[in-house]
């Protein structure tokens, strides 16, 4: 082999193994244990596979949270669990220490793979002042960061 023959070979090989592997995506941490059940729980009936509400299949939603649709997608579903949106009302309304462990794992996810914090964002924004659970928030019973 000549000399450019085996650089270019090298350099491939060297790409290929710096390019993830999309299809092995691990999950976040705890999210069997906490997330996918809340999901089950509170989302599926409207969000599951069979003509999901808004177009939204949280069955099919991956968790590679370094691919921006996925990202945006739990970006959003962080949003409205944190706003207490989603439950819509009339449905049975999460644990509210579950519902925050479930925002925290999916903030601490998107985080890890390079976006910005929703949790922060929404917290800190002055719009949003009057959607926090204050009777939680001031109960001592969280004990994520107090931004």
């Amino acid at each position: 082999m000549n000399t450019l023959h085996k650089l270019s070979h090298g350099l491939i090989c060297l790409l290929l193994t710096a390019i993830p592997s999309w299809g092995n995506v691990e999950r976040p941490a705890g999210f069997e244990q906490v997330v996918q059940p809340f999901l089950k729980q509170h989302c599926l009936a409207c969000h599951g596979d069979e003509q999901p509400e808004g177009k939204l299949s949280l069955t099919k939603l991956g968790t590679d949270f370094t691919q921006p649709a996925t990202a945006d997608r739990w970006a959003m579903a962080l949003s409205k669990i944190l706003l207490q949106q989603m439950p819509p009302e009339g449905q049975a309304r999460p644990d509210p220490l579950v519902a925050e462990k479930v925002v925290q794992l999916l903030d601490q996810a998107l985080v890890a793979a390079g976006h910005a914090s929703t949790r922060h964002e929404v917290v800190n924004h002055p719009s949003y002042g009057n959607y926090l659970d204050h009777d939680l928030l001031f109960s001592g019973k969280l004990t994520g960061p107090a931004y």
